[in-house]
């Protein structure tokens, strides 16, 4: 258990206090559809063989193979999977919330249980008959520590537990115990061996408890980082395989297995920074009946990681903006990872294809002949980048759409069903800019009122900001709906890469409780018009962590730059993005008592004759330190006749008589006044 060092830090990457994806399945319509049914009267349990290896969205496990749902089913938190997707135990619930009695010392947290499972007998082609000793019943996993989240403590151990039996045991102690204490007792039956009875609940008092079942531990591995892990052993991920051979307790109609983590959270006096800790990546759950110890081989082959945005560093940027430099914003190539489990070679074809938001695939032309091949893959992680030769469309007329890009891999299926893998990446294009994918890994922030952070954005073709999306993750304080922040919002010129003249400043932001755990709109509520680059930020007004979200799956970090009080901009330490966005478009209608009284033009005289000078008076908001540029436009046409550098006298030669809008553009800020001229003979 780490926890951040707060006092005198100048920045820090905070573990999520909740699980924010767990949080928006929960609201979405997903959440409402029915899963599959489960007979929970069963009396006896599903056949063997039992599989399970994460692939399917989630963000709960399978709930034909699972009875629980604190395991968070993710592609999120894995470092190089036995395959894509994995089930994550950590101390948050199956709501996204940390557990209920959770605190800085070790206590039990999530659970992935198995249903009942049929260790008493298999069915052939001709009949039913006992599982016995010599059919060697194997249960393996694949197991991770850390991966991309918290490492867990040395005492915060993973657990893999058989069920023995069901029971209604009272236990009396003489002593005092609680929640995080595990209890043991020695059984009638001295073959059995001491027996946990952690999994028990007290009631009336602390002195007895009932227990309503018995489990046996039949494998633990102590908490270490990843690096470690990694050293230890020489992979990312391990896997174990565990012999029943007990046929007294574990052949039988309904066997159950559960994994079990223990966790303990960060113990400091800032609430905001006490976070979801002490994860755990399990993947790959075979149980069958036929194996060996030795065969750790699957004839299997899939991809390691979801698909992935084509832009360069982009997850989303308006279609506009891509229209304007496509070549460059485009990917060359793209890497792919694959994994072949089995110990041999295996024959595979690769393809991708792309298609627009009416289904119709792109890119069909012949000349397009290298977005396939046939090689064999080597036994274990193959990674290589695959040549990307489709160029997105430029459609006439478009904002916003979207492309489908579909990916197979597909070897011999004679040999075996699992020889094929698809997946698909939705690539947008929208309103906003987007570095991340929508869903934060981690929460970044800085230790102490007055300090700022900004993250660096481009332009190919000018266009109009209109408003800040930044995503705010859940902490303690903000789990209560009457809390409020309050930050500064800034928008910036990019000065040589670092913020330069300020285009915005939006002071007492306010941030409330109800709302974090999603991106917030902070609308600007004027016109800013920016082109080139351009830098989006906050300055804190509190020393509690702003904790923002941090996303690992695109790392932009040269252009994330915080500010302490005074000091000089620097680099992030940390690889990834920040999830502040910008957003475009025409702001919505301000209500006109809002609107700057200040914001108009004098001009005089007016009407004027051709040749004459004219008085030009800006309103007073427009700073004379700033670039102001004055353009005439023709009323009838919108010509513009004239642009030249702010002055106060004008001379308007070689103006045909006619209406005219004369109009100042504040190039710093991006503010815009305007008025009417009339120009006679």
């Amino acid at each position: 258990m780490i926890a951040p060092a707060f006092l005198g830090a100048q920045e820090a990457l905070i573990d999520l206090h909740g699980n924010p994806a767990i949080r928006q399945y929960l609201k979405s319509d997903k959440a409402n559809v029915k899963t599959k049914s489960v007979a929970s009267e069963a009396k006896t349990g599903m056949q063997l063989p039992f599989f399970d290896d994460f692939t399917y969205p989630g963000p709960y496990p399978d709930n034909t193979l699972w009875e629980d749902k604190d395991a968070f089913i993710n592609t999120a938190f894995q470092i190089k999977p036995t395959n894509r997707g994995v089930a994550t135990l950590d101390a948050l619930d199956a709501d996204g919330h940390i557990h209920q009695g959770a605190g800085s010392y070790p206590f039990i947290a999530d659970h992935l249980t198995s249903r009942m499972i049929r260790t008493d007998s298999i069915i052939n082609e001709t009949a039913q008959r006992p599982l016995t000793l010599i059919d060697s019943l194997y249960l393996s996993f694949f197991y991770q520590p850390q991966g991309r989240g918290n490492a867990p403590d040395k005492q915060d151990s993973l657990v893999l537990e058989f069920f023995i039996e069901y029971a209604d045991t009272i236990v009396y102690v003489d002593t005092t115990f609680y929640p995080a204490d595990t209890l043991w007792i020695d059984p009638e039956d001295p073959s059995q061996g001491w027996i946990s009875i952690d999994t028990a609940y007290w009631e009336l008092d602390t002195t007895w408890m009932i227990y309503p079942e018995q489990w046996q531990r039949v494998w633990s591995t102590p908490g270490m980082t990843f690096e470690t892990f990694e050293a230890l052993y020489g992979q990312s991920m391990v896997q174990v395989m565990v012999p029943i051979t007990d046929t007294a307790k574990f052949f039988k109609p309904d066997f159950r297995f559960r994994f079990r983590n223990y966790a303990s959270l960060a113990s400091n006096v800032l609430p905001g920074w006490q976070s979801n800790m002490d994860q755990w990546n399990i993947d790959y759950v075979y149980l069958n009946y036929g194996r060996s110890g030795s065969e750790t081989s699957y004839q299997d082959i899939s991809f390691v990681d979801p698909g992935n945005s084509l832009l360069q560093n982009y997850y989303s940027i308006p279609y506009k903006q891509f229209k304007a430099n496509a070549f460059e914003l485009m990917k060359s190539d793209f890497s792919r990872s694959y994994v072949n489990l089995d110990k041999v070679a295996q024959n595979a074809s690769y393809k991708y294809r792309i298609y627009d938001e009416n289904d119709v695939q792109i890119g069909t032309d012949d000349s397009y002949y290298d977005i396939e091949w046939t090689q064999p893959l080597s036994p274990g992680i193959v990674e290589d980048m695959v040549r990307l030769v489709v160029m997105f469309p430029s459609i006439p007329g478009k904002d916003s759409t979207f492309f489908t890009i579909e990916q197979t891999l597909v070897g011999d299926l004679l040999a075996s069903e699992r020889l094929c893998d698809t997946i698909t990446y939705i690539q947008k294009f929208s309103n906003y800019i987007a570095y991340d994918d929508g869903v934060p890994e981690s929460g970044y922030g800085l230790s102490d009122s007055d300090c700022m952070l900004a993250v660096q954005y481009s332009l190919f073709v000018a266009d109009t900001l209109k408003a800040v999306d930044i995503y705010f993750n859940d902490t303690p304080q903000r789990q209560d709906s009457s809390y409020s922040e309050y930050f500064n919002l800034y928008i910036w010129r990019d000065n040589h890469g670092e913020p330069g003249d300020q285009l915005f400043v939006g002071e007492d932001m306010i941030l409330k409780g109800a709302e974090s755990g999603k991106f917030i709109r902070f609308d600007l509520n004027k016109t800013l018009i920016v082109n080139g680059g351009f830098f989006i930020g906050i300055m804190q007004t509190s020393s509690d962590n702003i904790n923002i979200g941090f996303d690992y799956s695109n790392n932009t970090q040269s252009k994330n730059l915080y500010k302490l009080y005074n000091n000089s901009w620097k680099t992030t330490s940390y690889e990834g993005c920040l999830m502040m966005r910008p957003v475009f478009g025409t702001p919505e209608i301000l209500p006109q008592e809002s609107l700057n009284k200040d914001a108009k033009i004098v001009v005089h005289p007016n009407p004027v004759s051709c040749g004459k000078e004219i008085s030009i008076e800006k309103p007073s908001f427009f700073d004379d330190r700033h670039n102001v540029v004055v353009d005439i436009f023709s009323g009838a046409t919108t010509q513009n006749v004239y642009s030249a550098p702010y002055s106060s006298q004008i001379t308007l030669q070689n103006i045909a008589p006619g209406l005219y809008i004369v109009r100042l553009t504040n190039h710093s800020t991006g503010e815009i006044a305007t008025t009417k001229l009339i120009i006679i003979q």
